[in-house]
C-alpha cells in the first residue's frame, strides 16, 4: 500500500516501498502514544517519512498492536519524501480530527533534524521562533 495522507488507514498494511512502516525507525512518539513519526532511509542520502495519529490511544504502546484481530487504525498527519539535498515533497491530510498542535509541531522539528542528519546537501541551521 503507498502511503497516501489519509483519515483511518491500517497500520499494519502500510509500507514504505517493500518496507512495512511498522518495522522502520520510529523517531518520535509522543508520551500518550498518540502521535509518531517513522522514517526509511535509502543509500541515496534521503528518505521516506510518515507521521500518524492513533486516535485510539490508551496512552500505551499496545495501542499500536492489532489485537482480537482488530486491526489497527490511525489517520496519516503527513508523508514526506526527501532526497540528499532535503525534503522535496510534503503531502498533508485535508482534515486531522482532534488535532494537537503541540505536538504536530513536535513531528515537524523532528522531521526537519533527520532532514539535516540524513541529507548532506539540506541547509542546517534551525530556526528558532
Amino acid at each position: 500500500m503507498n502511503i497516501k495522507a489519509e483519515n483511518e488507514v491500517e497500520f499494519y498494511k502500510m509500507k514504505f516501498g517493500e518496507a512495512l512502516v511498522a518495522e522502520c525507525e520510529l523517531v518520535y512518539s509522543c508520551h500518550s502514544e498518540a502521535y509518531r513519526l517513522y522514517i526509511k532511509k535509502d543509500k541515496a542520502r534521503g528518505f521516506e517519512a510518515v507521521a500518524l495519529y492513533n486516535s485510539h490511544s490508551d496512552n500505551t504502546k499496545g495501542c499500536w498492536e492489532n489485537n482480537n484481530n482488530q486491526p489497527v487504525t490511525v489517520d496519516v498527519i503527513f508523508y514526506a519524501n526527501a532526497c540528499f539535498d532535503g525534503v522535496r515533497q510534503l503531502e498533508f491530510n485535508d482534515c486531522v480530527h482532534h488535532p494537537c498542535l503541540d505536538r504536530i509541531g513536535f513531528l515537524i522539528k523532528e522531521l526537519r533534524k533527520v532532514e539535516i542528519k540524513t541529507c548532506p546537501d539540506a541547509d542546517s541551521v534551525i530556526l528558532e521562533a
